[in-house]
């Protein structure tokens, strides 16, 4: 492992470049999406089963 004492935000492994900007954005773009679309999912079933609930009376 790399360690700069000058620079601690900076620690690599020798042969592995330092993660690039675009992935995190990329990551937290899925993570955020990802979330909406399970929130979403849930709204709607939860949203289904009263409309049957509903029905059957």
């Amino acid at each position: 492992m790399i360690y700069d004492p000058a620079d601690p935000e900076r620690i690599a492994l020798p042969g592995v470049p330092n993660d690039p900007a675009w992935a995190s954005t990329v990551t937290a773009l899925f993570l955020v999406c990802g979330l909406g679309l399970f929130f979403g999912g849930l709204v709607r079933t939860f949203r289904a089963a009263r409309a049957t609930r509903h029905h059957l009376r």
